[in-house]
C-alpha cells in the first residue's frame, strides 16, 4: 500500500459552484510541494438509459471547459437528501423526458482524482421510456439520441469527442 504525504497547510483559493483548494504537501524527501485540487460541492449520478427494444440513450451536450460538444449519457449531482437513484430518476427525466421502472447501481468511479474529488456513481435505468419533454437548465445544451450499442462504438470510432462518463458507465455495463 502506498503511503500519503503530510498536508503541511491547506487554504481555499476560489470558492464557487466547485471550490479549488491549494495544498502544501510534505515530499518524502522532506521538501514542500504546493498542490492543487477541485472540490466539488456533492458526488454524481450517471445514468446509462435502456429502452425495451435494448438501444440507449445517448446526450450531446456542450462542455465549455473544451469549448465543443461530447457524446455522453444523462447526469448530474446528486442533491442534499438524495440517494444516488433518486437522484438518477430526476436527473434523467430533467435533461431527457425519459423515466424508467427499474434501477440498478452498476458502480462507481473518480473521473479525474489527480484534480478533482467527485465520485460518480454509474446507473443503469432499463425499461426506459419518454414520458415528457426534457426542462433544461439556462446553462444546459443537451440533445438526446437512442443508438444501438455498435452505433455508440462506431460514434466513438470516428474521433468524436466522448466524455469519460460515457467510456466508464460502457465498460461497467459490459461487465455485469
Amino acid at each position: 500500500m502506498s503511503k500519503k504525504p503530510d498536508t503541511k497547510s491547506s487554504r481555499i483559493i476560489y470558492e464557487g459552484y466547485i471550490d479549488l483548494i491549494e495544498d502544501d504537501l510534505i515530499t518524502k524527501t522532506g521538501d514542500i510541494i504546493t498542490f492543487n485540487v477541485i472540490k466539488t460541492k456533492s458526488p454524481a449520478v450517471a445514468i446509462l438509459a435502456e429502452t425495451l427494444d435494448g438501444t440507449f440513450l445517448i446526450t450531446t451536450e456542450y462542455r465549455h471547459g473544451i469549448g465543443d460538444n461530447v457524446m455522453s449519457v444523462p447526469g448530474g449531482n446528486i442533491d442534499d437528501a438524495e440517494d444516488p437513484i433518486t437522484a438518477g430518476k430526476r436527473e434523467l427525466l430533467e435533461e431527457t423526458g425519459f423515466e424508467a421502472p427499474n434501477w440498478k447501481e452498476l458502480g462507481t468511479f473518480f473521473p479525474c482524482p489527480a484534480l478533482l474529488d467527485q465520485k460518480v456513481h454509474l446507473l443503469l435505468a432499463q425499461e426506459a421510456e419518454r414520458t415528457a419533454l426534457p426542462r433544461l437548465e439556462p446553462a444546459e445544451w443537451i440533445e438526446s439520441t437512442l443508438m444501438a450499442y455498435e452505433e455508440i462504438r462506431e460514434k466513438m470510432k470516428t474521433g468524436l469527442a466522448t466524455d469519460g462518463v460515457l467510456l466508464a458507465i460502457l465498460y461497467h455495463y459490459s461487465i455485469q
